[in-house]
């Protein structure tokens, strides 16, 4: 029985993208429907429903990107062709991952970002704003694509915060315009007198950023801010404000094994943050239940080799949380995932997979498999030879 317009559409925008890309080959209407700004609107309003399956690895400096699943008897569920991985691996690095786009900074020139889709082969240039380009500052990047299909293909934020190069406590915030391509300065955060964490990225929820300082014992215990703390600005109004971290995490906080890092928990209406704490191999993680006096819900303490992660010289050598309720582990030779949310008997570890990173400080970065379009100006990725 043939299916109709309607029913037809429905079904393939609850497709993965990788699916989709394999019926364009022989469906002469499914290559019609990709080529639909509706229908890529709808695909990835029901894409950002769902869990992201599959997650990025690579190590702190420049170097080969490596794209698994997080299901281990499902190694091929990723969806994303030699080419786009090879196009990763040879010319960025990646910052940041959301619905399907990805933010990289150019390897190759080093003055600029770029912005691709790994599934669907497409990629757009996008200049350094001169914050950053003039200066070689620091900065951090923030990616996420907007729901709905109202705002939908070309709408993204994409926010990058700078410090001035200087011992301050201002930092310039610009964001992305996709359709004008231009940088535009969305205000001053104020950061006060500690360093933002190179290792953490920023989190975005609800028009709020918020941002993880550093550990390092440089500030007198006169200070305020001697002791590590949460920045959250408000990108409405350019107004920041600090978050406290749980008293139980100042122990030790100046340890030299000792990192604090901030993540988004759970989704949709009951997003909020959650700060996972790494000391001396023992995970600690605290939900946010109040941003307004900085009350915080202690979730987890456990040692990795409690968790179930039990190597001979076990070394940590990153994580993240994903999907906002299961932790990912990586350490020198293989990623575990540990669950979070649910009662004791779901709390086990799971060995995902392993990786090619030894002794090296690696970075995670959570992806999911849709056809969202990078916008404006993009171009296929650069092919291997064959």
């Amino acid at each position: 029985m043939a299916l109709n317009a309607e029913t037809f559409e429905e079904v393939f925008s609850n497709l993965p993208a990788k699916a989709l890309c394999r019926f364009k080959s022989v469906c002469k209407g499914c290559n019609e429907l990709t080529g639909d700004d509706f229908f890529l609107k709808k695909h990835s309003t029901n894409m950002q429903s769902l869990e992201d399956s599959c997650f990025f690895l690579q190590a702190n400096f420049p170097s080969a990107v490596e794209l698994h699943s997080l299901v281990r008897t499902d190694r091929l569920s990723c969806g994303v062709p030699v080419g786009s991985l090879y196009h990763l691996s040879n010319t960025g690095q990646v910052l940041a991952s959301n619905n399907g786009l990805v933010c990289c900074k150019n390897t190759e020139d080093q003055t600029s970002l770029f912005l691709c889709n790994p599934a669907a082969q497409t990629w757009v240039s996008i200049p350094m704003p001169d914050c950053v380009k003039d200066n070689n500052r620091s900065f951090h990047v923030l990616l996420q694509c907007n729901e709905g299909c109202s705002e939908f293909p070309d709408h993204y934020v994409l926010i990058i915060v700078a410090s001035d190069g200087s011992w301050s406590s201002r930092l310039c915030a610009v964001t992305y315009s996709p359709e004008e391509r231009v940088w535009k300065d969305c205000g001053i955060v104020e950061a006060g007198s500690r360093e933002i964490d190179q290792n953490t990225p920023p989190v975005y929820i609800d028009g709020t950023v918020y941002l993880m300082t550093d550990c390092f014992p440089y500030l007198s215990r006169s200070s305020p801010f001697y002791r590590p703390y949460i920045v959250a600005y408000e990108t409405k109004n350019s107004a920041s404000r600090f978050l406290k971290i749980p008293k139980a995490a100042r122990k030790g906080i100046h340890d030299q094994s000792c990192q604090l890092r901030i993540f988004k928990w759970n989704s949709g209406s009951e997003s909020s943050i959650c700060l996972v704490r790494l000391r001396k191999s023992v995970f600690s993680v605290w939900k946010l239940v109040d941003s307004d006096f900085s009350r915080w819900k202690h979730i987890l303490k456990m040692r990795a080799v409690a968790m179930g992660i039990k190597e001979p010289q076990l070394t940590i050598a990153g994580f993240t949380v994903i999907n906002g309720n299961s932790l990912l582990i990586a350490t020198n030779k293989k990623i575990y995932r540990f669950k979070l949310a649910g009662g004791v008997t779901e709390r086990k570890v799971v060995e995902v997979c392993g990786h090619t990173h030894c002794g090296k400080s690696v970075v995670l970065h959570s992806y999911s498999n849709t056809l969202r379009p990078c916008g404006h100006g993009a171009v296929p990725v650069f092919l291997p030879p064959i």
